[in-house]
C-alpha cells in the first residue's frame, strides 16, 4: 500500500501528540530511557525528509524504498525514535555484586509470575522504536550480509540442514531490514507482500523465524501510539493482538504449504499478531499507562 503525502501529514500529527502524551504518562509513572540511569525518556520525531534526500538513500543501496517507508519518511518523519525502560535501582550485596530492583512494575497481567521464586517479572523492561532514514543505508548492508552468509555453502552441513537453510532463506528474502532488534532480530517489511506489512524476521533454523505483524508501518505506529509505544518486544506486544485477526493471517501465510511436508521435515513457520490497541489488554494497559479510569484496568 502506498502512503500519499497528504494523507501521512495528517499521522505524521498524530505521532507527535502521541509522543507528547507518552512523555507526560513517563513522567509521571518514572519512566526513564535506560535502567539504571536517570535521563527521561527518548521521544523524538524529525520533521519529513526532502525528495532530494531520500533519493540520494536509494542511490546507496541501489534500490527504491518500499513505497510505506518511502511515504513515511517523505510524509511523516525523516527519524522517529522512542526509547523507555522501567526505573531500577542498583545496590551493592555483600559479596560485592551489584543488584538490579526494579522501583516500578506494571500490573500482574503485564507480567510473568515465577512460581518458583514466588516472584514476578514483566513481559517488557523497555520497549523501543526507532525508524531512521539516515540509518536505511547501513541496515540494509548489514542485513545483506547476514543473508550473504546464510546462502553461502556449508561444507559440514547436512541435506536436512541445507534444506532447513533453503527454507528460512525463503522467508529472510522477503524482508526489508527497517530496523534492528535484540538478540539478532529485525523489523522488516513484508516485501513479498503488495500491501507492505511489518513482520519480526529471527534469524534461526530451530525455531519460529519471526512474527507476522499483518499491519502496515503506518498502521502499526498508529496502533504503537495509542499503546504508549511499549516497543517490538513480542512477549508484550502479543498480550494486545486481535485474535482472530492473527488467526486468519497465519493461516493465509500458510495456504501454500503442505503442513503435514513441513512438520516432517522440521521446518517452521512464522506465527502472526494483529496488534489491537483497542483490545480489553490494550485498554488495561492504557488506564495503567496514562492513569485512566477504566473497567478493563481492574479485570
Amino acid at each position: 500500500m502506498t502512503s500519499k503525502n497528504s494523507q501521512d501529514r495528517p499521522q505524521g500529527e498524530r505521532i507527535r501528540k502521541d509522543l507528547d502524551a507518552f512523555q507526560a504518562a513517563a513522567a509521571r509513572l518514572g519512566l526513564v530511557r535506560r535502567g539504571g540511569k536517570r535521563e527521561p525518556v527518548l521521544a523524538e520525531c524529525a520533521p519529513p525528509a526532502g525528495e532530494a534526500e531520500v533519493a540520494a538513500v536509494e542511490a546507496q543501496i541501489g534500490r527504491p524504498l518500499p513505497a510505506t517507508l518511502r511515504g513515511f519518511f517523505l510524509g511523516t518523519s525523516a527519524h522517529l525514535a522512542v526509547e523507555w525502560s522501567l526505573p531500577v535501582t542498583e545496590i551493592r550485596n555483600v559479596e560485592g555484586v551489584v543488584l538490579s530492583m526494579l522501583d516500578l512494575k506494571p500490573p500482574p497481567r503485564f507480567c510473568l509470575h515465577l512460581k518458583k521464586y514466588n516472584t514476578s517479572e514483566p513481559l517488557a523492561d523497555r520497549g523501543e522504536i526507532r525508524i531512521s532514514l539516515g540509518e536505511v543505508a547501513s541496515n540494509w548492508h548489514e542485513w545483506h550480509g547476514s543473508l550473504r552468509d546464510w546462502r553461502a555453502p556449508d561444507p559440514h552441513d547436512t541435506p536436512r540442514g541445507r534444506d532447513r537453510t533453503r527454507h528460512l532463506l525463503g522467508y529472510l528474502e522477503r524482508g526489508f531490514p527497517v530496523m534492528p532488534l535484540a538478540g539478532g532480530d529485525w523489523l522488516c517489511i513484508d516485501t513479498a507482500d503488495p500491501r507492505e506489512p511489518l513482520a519480526l524476521m529471527s534469524q534461526t533454523t530451530e525455531d519460529v523465524p519471526g512474527v507476522l505483524l499483518g499491519q502496515d508501518l503506518l498502521d502499526h505506529l498508529d496502533h504503537q501510539g495509542r499503546l504508549g509505544f511499549p516497543g517490538l518486544e513480542i512477549e508484550l506486544l502479543s498480550v494486545f493482538r486481535d485474535k482472530p485477526a492473527s488467526i486468519a493471517l497465519r493461516e493465509a501465510y500458510a495456504a501454500p504449504y503442505d503442513l503435514a511436508t513441513v512438520k516432517r521435515r522440521r521446518l517452521h513457520l512464522p506465527v502472526a499478531s494483529v496488534t489491537d490497541a483497542d483490545s480489553e489488554p490494550g485498554l488495561a494497559w492504557r488506564a495503567w499507562l496514562f492513569g485512566l479510569d477504566s473497567p478493563a484496568a481492574s479485570a
